[in-house]
């Protein structure tokens, strides 16, 4: 797989519903959750969408000076599948010759660019495969998706379809585990309990 031939999609259109903010503007050591992540996925040097929705132009605000590609998914209510789709459809403009996408939300704030760079080694080896995070009991995104498997993302729909994608079992599926990473933000008591456990670090 060419270093060209990938491109980063982040995944930042939700809405927060269940938060009752942005958690796209949530911030963490001096930064927001949507900077830090676009500023971690440049860190691969590789083209980098980031796919807007829900509160777009507060979040745009926050990465307009940093070298990514910015798409607005206009049906980002239906869920992650659609700004997914959004996300490629972009990707592939972008790199014509596109093997894959390399797949991040921005309420993952323990993930880091070697688990990344792991990813995409594993990727490089199976280029068929889709290459997701293990968490130990569980599995999904930060994902590598190959371009064999683009077709499946677009017969999806909502969030559950997405995400089905990413833990489903079969033998084009590979792991890579990320220790302790497991925190993901989705209400204030997740924002809280993560805001706790990095006290003193």
């Amino acid at each position: 797989m060419a270093e060209h031939s990938l491109v980063v999609v982040i995944l930042a259109a939700g809405g927060s519903t269940r938060l009752g903010r942005p958690k796209q503007l949530l911030k963490v050591a001096g930064t927001t959750l949507i900077r830090k992540t676009s500023e971690l996925a440049l860190g691969l040097k590789v083209p980098v969408v980031v796919v807007l929705g829900a509160h777009e132009k507060l979040i745009r605000q926050q990465i307009q000076d940093l070298p990514l590609h910015m798409v607005m998914n206009p049906q980002w209510k239906q869920g992650m599948s659609s700004s997914l789709e959004s996300g490629i459809k972009c990707a592939r403009q972008i790199s014509p010759g596109l093997s894959g996408v390399l797949v991040l939300l921005v309420d993952q704030p323990l993930v880091h660019l070697d688990h990344l760079k792991e990813l995409i080694n594993v990727a490089r080896e199976e280029s068929q495969a889709m290459v997701v995070t293990g968490y130990g009991q569980g599995r999904g995104v930060p994902a590598f998706i190959g371009s064999a498997h683009f077709e499946d993302i677009m017969t999806t729909s909502g969030d559950q379809g997405a995400r089905a994608l990413f833990t489903q079992k079969g033998k084009f599926m590979r792991e890579v585990s990320l220790t302790g990473g497991a925190v993901d933000i989705d209400t204030e008591e997740d924002w809280q309990n993560y805001l706790k456990s990095q006290i003193g670090h």
